[in-house]
């Protein structure tokens, strides 16, 4: 254990202390010394008996009075040195004699000169001043073997002890000890309160350089103080300082200059830090809500007196360290009226508390406290001593957000027994109310805790007036793209009528002209601000693209409020498949970096900048992704205003000009006709819209396709064949009319053989139709173009005509949904006849469910067709939908194969080996998904389906009559036979000839047709089945050089459709995968993967039920594939 270093020993003053320079104007006063801190002569007599009064000897020198004066006066320069106090705070000077040689000497008035250039003087420059004689005064003064003799106290000396204005600060009571004690060497430091190594020099002369003050000690460490204005001459006085060995001196600087330059390097990076800070543009927010609270609490408190600028921090820093002096204080100003003190802890007056309460929240609160004695339950009175009930009105500023708190006290043990949120405004229900009324609820810790609820509701409040004013700003910044409206909004679903043309968002212009008015913002009023409060989610809407900016508030368990602030987007397919560098994927982190740097709206701003950049950027691409859209897709849009009627319908115009006609090798041949009046109905729809802010009908804005079968009334009806050419029907088909009423818009009519009498595209007016998937195959008949149209997004849905297959042979080989309803469901008015009895038209659709929404629209009773009384017979089955306006939509609804008892009709499966297997694993799929397959067996099924065909008995005259019907027009052959007699239909048509060799009627045929029904619905009731499936083809689509070489004739190809139209039971094509087609080529050719579709076949009237079945099945096996058209 080290020993304590010896400590020098101290004595009282009798004197009163040096009073230091500021001591008279009472900025800096020595605190008062207790009574008990002072030594008694007791005290005195045991440790220090030097310092009492004692005689004087014989042989002791004249002048020693003198010298004792002047080592007490050097004494008190020195200490108040040390103290840091300057000359004119000294006690008055003592009178010298002039001394005998080797005493210094001073003439009048140069005592304070002296003194300051004492002052100025560093130790060691006094201490080199000392004579020896006085040298060795000062080592027996601080004395290392004996006690040096003290000097003379100023009574001893004669002198008048001046009155004090401090108390003087004497010495402590507990002196230290005479005991010799070892010295710790180099491991004891100095005092602080000692500076031997700077001088007390001006605080910014502390901070200059370290060579600086190096060279400056250096200097005065040998130097010597000499005064020479009035003859003033100071010589070597002795102080009383401890004396150290120039080695540990120098080491004890090194090591402080050291210590002074590591915290200079840490200021100076701090300093770098503070730079590097404001030069990144962050915006430094000045707080001045405590210069608010003092100028509440202090009358004459101003911000104008504190300084300017503050000191900067190394500055700050040095006034730490030992060896600096200390920062000098602000003077206070004196009280206004000094003889009446200020008050401390006693309240202050004031006329409106209000404003100071302000200070602490921005809630305004009223609460009324009822007292309850007791309480009355089942007739006795139980007391309830010390409860109070406190009803807490709560209101924001001009009440924005308004609650209302109940709170019952239990004042005997200041605990809360009751706390609840009894109302809040609406819009902070889902995110504030949630979180408070958990706190008041239950057992646990948190519960009750008014504190936490009190918190919470400030800072939210904070939190949602921000962003209700962010959105605000973003409303005025971009009112085109939101449309003046946001989500979880009470007017969100509602429109106003004079939002216009602004209120569409029709893409880069209205993203450009929002951006450049970004920048000014009107004053936000109370009526916009509550218009938001609440709102969490904001949705900017361009003709191409949505963003979607999330803020939500949620809460910790402190109550303080936590921001989950992000973004979600939505571009067209075709800006993803351009995006090679992926850029688009970026949009979350961005946004988030953004959010963090510039704030919320700076970040949606910035976002909706890059969202035109990226606009201008694709619109060259692709103009919409219109490409696989729905029905309800489509619909939506319209509604939320992402695009519009003219615009869906100009994009499939432009697709029909590139893709749709017969003007190139790439092009598919399947329009005869484009509508001239396609976009003045679009325009119509989007000005309706407009006015009424409401759709014009179920199919609003639909682009559709019409089977040239079907009579048009603006444009040409051909039927497919060059003798009808120059046909325009005088007005629609009954179907065409209910489409018009419902909003769509006919695109054009499509191709088809002539007058419908091919599984083929075989035409004499437009040649052959190719299909999408193999432009060297058939897309099948006779809706041949209808089925390629669609399957090749050239229009949204179609409409074809059915009598043997029409409808689903050319949706199986184009892997689109084709129905087929009992006839007579949807009039066949204004539809070419072929077989009466077995024609209808159909919907031809990429999805079950838009096959089901043209359904709704077109089935129903015309007086105009007799067959359509099969309506009423529908209607009255059990089971059917009532009223509904949509029922063959509402059958899709939870669509599933799970209990469904299916048949399969094995016999129709046909010998292809690629077909044989893809439909085996499609069945294995109805199994897994929960469905019961049963195989039925239909006697002599062959027999039945050639057996029963009407082509050769019937369509000779069907036709005749229905041309007969237009002879009026002058355009159109007079019948069938005249056709074929001028050969004007295409000689690939085989059926044509069996037409007009027209056989005399067979009545066996009707028979047999009977007898197949009943059949056929026996092994429904018998098996118990919801629908019967087989394959729609028995082979894949055969290339057109197959059928144009005969390899593949009307009476010989193998499909399976006439099953149901011969039955005229209803059925629904559907995708479930591709297969190879090499095999049906019988010469090698093609390669490339076909489409093949199932037939699902019901009972007549049963279209909702095999509805359903088809919807499982689309579901279950996503074979839905778009082509690849160009290739």
């Amino acid at each position: 254990m080290f020993s304590s270093p010896a400590k020098r020993r101290k004595t009282s003053e009798t004197t009163s202390a040096a009073v230091r320079p500021n001591a008279r104007d009472g900025t800096r006063r020595t605190p008062t010394r207790a009574s008990f801190m002072s030594p008694t002569r007791a005290s005195l007599a045991r440790f220090n008996p030097s310092l009492l009064p004692r005689p004087t000897s014989a042989g002791s020198s004249v002048g020693r009075p003198d010298a004792r004066s002047e080592l007490v006066a050097r004494g008190q320069q020195a200490l108040a040195y040390i103290r840091g106090e300057s000359a004119s705070a000294l006690s008055p000077a003592v009178e010298r004699p002039v001394a005998p040689s080797g005493e210094y000497t001073t003439q009048d008035g140069a005592t304070d000169q002296l003194i300051d250039e004492l002052l100025e003087s560093t130790p060691s420059e006094i201490r080199q001043s000392l004579p020896d004689h006085d040298k060795a005064s000062d080592r027996n003064l601080i004395g290392v073997d004996e006690e040096a003799e003290l000097p003379l106290t100023p009574a001893e000396r004669g002198l008048v002890d001046p009155e004090p204005d401090v108390p003087p600060r004497g010495i402590l009571f507990s002196s230290p000890g005479r005991r010799r004690r070892k010295d710790w060497g180099d491991r004891t430091r100095s005092s602080s309160l000692k500076p031997q190594i700077l001088p007390p020099t001006q605080l910014d002369e502390a901070e200059e350089s370290d060579s600086a003050e190096s060279t400056e000690l250096q200097a005065t460490a040998g130097a010597k103080a000499s005064v020479a204005e009035g003859g003033v001459k100071l010589q070597q006085s002795p102080l009383p300082f401890e004396e150290r060995s120039v080695d540990s001196t120098q080491k004890e600087k090194e090591r402080l200059l050291g210590q002074l330059q590591g915290i200079r390097n840490e200021v100076k990076r701090y300093d770098e830090a503070i730079l590097k800070t404001y030069s990144a543009g962050v915006e430094v927010v000045e707080d001045n809500s405590l210069d608010d609270l003092l100028c509440m609490l202090v009358p004459d408190y101003s911000s104008a007196d504190l300084p300017s600028q503050a000191p900067p921090i190394s500055r700050l820093l040095a006034s730490f360290l030992p060896f600096s002096k200390p920062r000098p204080r602000s003077p206070t100003p004196p009280p206004s009226s000094p003889l009446e003190p200020i008050p401390s802890h006693y309240p202050v007056e004031v006329e409106d508390e209000l404003p100071h309460l302000q200070v602490f929240t921005p809630f305004t609160f009223e609460s009324d406290v009822t007292f309850s004695l007791s309480t009355e339950m089942n007739g006795t009175i139980s007391e309830e001593r010390g409860r109070q009930h406190h009803d807490i009105s709560i209101r924001s500023p001009s009440d924005l957000l308004t609650a209302r708190i109940t709170m019952t006290i239990d004042t005997t043990t200041h605990s809360i027994l009751d706390l609840k949120l009894q109302r809040l405004s609406s819009w902070a229900e889902d995110e504030l109310g949630a979180w408070v009324r958990k706190r008041t609820e239950g057992d646990s810790l948190t519960s009750k805790d008014h504190g936490s609820i009190g918190w919470a509701m400030g800072r939210y409040w904070e939190i949602a007036r921000k962003r209700a004013e962010c959105w605000v700003k973003c409303h005025s910044a971009f009112p085109d793209l939101l449309r003046g409206r946001s989500h979880l909004q009470p007017e969100a679903g509602k429109r106003s009528a004079d939002d216009g043309e602004a209120t569409a968002g029709v893409g880069l212009q209205a993203v450009q002209d929002n951006l450049s008015r970004s920048n000014s913002h009107p004053k936000i009023g109370m009526k916009e601000l509550r218009r938001h409060l609440g709102c969490r989610n904001l949705t900017f809407r361009s003709r191409d693209a949505i963003l979607v900016v999330t803020w939500r508030i949620s809460f910790d368990w402190t109550g303080d409020v936590e921001s989950e602030i992000g973004v979600d987007y939505s571009v067209p397919r075709a800006w993803q498949e351009a995006d090679d560098r992926g850029a688009l994927k970026k949009t979350t982190a961005v946004f988030d970096q953004l959010v963090r740097r510039r704030g919320v709206y700076n970040a949606q701003h910035a976002e909706l900048n890059c969202g035109g950049s990226t606009l201008a950027i694709y619109k060259d691409k692709i103009r919409m992704d219109f490409e696989e859209l729905t029905i309800e897709k489509t619909l939506s849009g319209y509604d939320e205003g992402r695009f519009k009627v003219q615009d869906i319908v100009q994009a499939y115009l432009d697709r029909i000009k590139k893709y749709g006609l017969n003007d190139r090798e790439t092009s598919l041949n399947a329009f005869t006709v484009v509508s001239e009046n396609a976009m003045k109905r679009a325009a119509e729809l989007d000005e309706h819209y407009e006015k009424t802010k409401e759709l014009a009908g179920p199919l609003h804005g639909i682009p559709i396709v019409v089977k040239d079968q079907i009579e048009t009334a603006d444009m040409i009806t051909s039927f497919g064949s060059q003798e009808a050419a120059k046909y325009l029907p005088s007005r629609d088909a009954h179907l065409v009319t209910k489409l018009r009423e419902a909003g769509a818009v006919i695109l054009g009519k499509s191709t088809m053989p002539d007058w419908a009498a091919s599984w083929f595209s075989t035409s004499s007016l437009s040649g052959t139709t190719k299909n999408p998937y193999d432009l060297s195959r058939e897309s099948g008949g006779s809706s041949s173009g209808t089925g390629a149209a669609v399957a090749a997004n050239l229009a949204l849905v179609g409409i074809g005509g059915d009598t043997g297959g029409s409808i689903r042979l050319p949706s199986s080989f184009c892997n689109l949904v084709g129905v087929r309803v009992t006839p007579g469901l949807i009039s066949r008015d204004g539809m070419s006849a072929l077989v009466t009895p077995q024609d209808t038209p159909g919907p031809m659709t990429r999805t079950v469910e838009d096959a089901a929404r043209l359904l709704d629209v077109l089935v129903g009773f015309d007086v105009k067709d007799d067959y359509s009384s099969i309506n009423v017979i529908a209607a009255s089955r059990p089971g059917k939908p009532s009223g509904s306006p949509s029922p063959f939509a509402d059958a899709l609804h939870n669509a599933s194969l799970s209990g469904k008892t299916i048949g399969v009709l094995r016999a129709a499966f046909g010998t292809h080996a690629g077909m044989q297997a893809l439909l085996s694993s499609t069945l294995s799929q109805f199994s897994d998904a929960g469905a019961t397959l049963t195989d039925v067996s239909i006697p002599d099924l062959e027999h039945y389906k050639a057996y029963t065909s009407q082509y050769g008995t019937r369509s000779k005259g069907d036709i005749d009559a229905f041309l007969a019907s237009r002879a009026a027009s002058g355009t159109l052959p007079a019948n069938i036979a005249a056709v074929h007699a001028g050969k004007a239909f295409h000689p690939a048509l085989d059926l044509v000839d069996v037409i007009v060799n027209n056989a005399p009627p067979d009545h066996g045929k009707l028979l047999a047709q009977a007898q197949f029904q009943r059949l056929v619905a026996t092994a429904f009731a018998r098996d118990g089945l919801d629908a019967l499936v087989y394959p729609t083809s028995q082979v894949p689509p055969p290339t057109t050089q197959d059928v144009l070489d005969a390899r593949w004739t009307c009476l010989s190809f193998p499909t399976n459709t006439v099953i149901a139209s011969q039955l005229l039971f209803p059925a629904i094509s559907v995708p479930v995968g591709f297969v190879m087609a090499e095999e049906a080529d019988g010469n090698g050719s093609g390669g490339r993967e076909v489409p093949v579709g199932l037939e699902v076949l019901g009972l007549p009237c049963g279209e909702e039920r095999i509805l359903a079945v088809a919807a499982a099945v689309e579901k279950l096996v996503g074979a839905r594939r778009r082509p690849v058209l160009g290739a």
